[in-house]
């Protein structure tokens, strides 16, 4: 950001207001994932490289508040790489939540749901939405997220109901306008 510059655009900042980082790659040291290391620094990488781009070496003041989440059995990018964050985040006193899941690999791809999701309306008003996800999800969705894909449907076969009318629509949109 340069608050003097003559482009607009440049005198704007493009630090985020905050990172949410679901089993991240962040060290290139021991404990980074190596295919990744490799993809982006190439096969030998030099060790000023390695430093520069090992996220948990990055942090400074200005690094946003941040969310972390990692499965504790993730055999494929360490946990520690998110705990090693987490650390570079609270020697400089940045805010951060580090979420560390029991079960799950990685990408959460050995996860099972055994919650129920549930909808909160942001206000009553809200209510003319429509049902929540809890009422609209199968209970078979959420038993397992490995589940199989059902099979396609022709469009013969569809059951789907008709879109709704404009008349339906538009009052929907005028309820949900806000009021002065």
């Amino acid at each position: 950001m340069d608050a003097t510059s003559e482009d607009p655009i440049g005198r704007l900042s493009s630090r985020p207001d905050f990172a949410v980082l679901i089993y991240p790659v962040i060290s290139t040291g021991e404990l980074g994932h190596r295919d990744s290391c490799t993809n982006l620094l190439g096969p030998n990488p030099t060790p000023e490289s390695l430093t520069f781009f090992s996220s948990e070496k990055q942090v400074t003041d200005q690094t946003p508040p941040t969310f972390l989440a990692h499965a504790k059995d993730d055999k494929t990018v360490s946990p520690e790489n998110s705990s090693l964050f987490a650390d570079a985040l609270k020697a400089h006193h940045i805010p951060n939540e580090y979420l560390e899941l029991p079960s799950g690999g990685h990408g959460l791809n050995g996860y099972s749901l055994n919650i129920t999701p549930t909808r909160i309306p942001a206000s009553p008003s809200e209510d003319t939405l429509g049902p929540s996800v809890a009422e609209t999800t199968p209970k078979s969705a959420t038993s397992s997220i490995n589940s199989p894909a059902p099979a396609p449907v022709s469009p013969t076969e569809s059951s789907s109901p008709a879109p709704p009318s404009s008349s339906s629509t538009s009052a929907k949109t005028e309820s949900l306008k806000r009021k002065p």
